[in-house]
Order: structure tokens, then sequence, then C-alpha cells
């Protein structure tokens, strides 16, 4: 297919296999424009929703009151051993693993970017 033919098969409506082109792509200068601002619209909405609903769920588990206590108790010291392996305190995630009968409680850390976590805090 030539230069032309493809021309006419976009001035067309069409793409190159034939299939139509989605509204959204319309291809006159002011609809580009006008859809380029309706995509960057939505990945901005995306972007900032992903934003609140990690705050909202937060907020959410703050309100009870076990959860609360918890917080307020041990935040702290996860701070200190976040400071410690220099792990980013609003960057990182933690596994938890208990042994009910043997009454040990291990906290694993690691940064949000790397693969593994290492052992942190081993509470017997």
């Amino acid at each position: 297919m030539n230069k032309s033919s493809r021309k006419k098969w976009i001035l067309a409506g069409t793409s190159y296999i034939g299939f139509p082109l989605p509204a959204i792509l319309n291809l006159s200068k002011y609809s580009r424009r006008r859809d380029r601002g309706k995509v960057s619209m939505l990945f901005a909405f995306i972007f900032f929703s992903s934003l609140s609903i990690a705050q909202t769920f937060k907020t959410t588990q703050l309100k009870c009151e076990r959860v609360k206590t918890a917080y307020s108790e041990k935040w702290e010291m996860l701070q200190t051993e976040l400071t410690k392996q220099k792990i980013n305190k609003d960057h990182f995630e933690l596994f938890i693993r208990v042994f009910k009968n043997d009454k040990i409680v291990e906290v694993w850390l690691k940064p949000k970017a790397e693969k593994e976590y290492k052992l942190s805090l081993l509470n017997d």
C-alpha cells in the first residue's frame, strides 16, 4: 500500500487493515487537540484516584479503636526500624508472620522497589 492510499484509508476513518478507528481518534486537527485533553484528564483522574484510595483506606482503618491503638503503640518502633534499614517510610511493604503455638511474631520489611523481604523484628 503506497502513501497516498494510506492517507485515503485514514481519511475515510478506517485503519490500515480495514477496521473503523475509535471515535476518540478522530483525525481532524481540532479533534486531536480536544481528544488529547480528554486523554490527559482521564490519566490525571486515574492517578489522583489511586492516591486518594490509599489515603482513604488508612483513614477508614484508623476509625477502628483497635487499629488506632495498634498504630499509636507500634508506629514509632516501626519508623525507627525503617530508618535503620534506610527504607522510606512512605514506600515500603510489610509482611507479618505469626507462629501462634510458639508465640513468635516476625516482621519482614522491604522497599517497594525491591523483590525480597528482610527479617526486621523478631518477637519471642
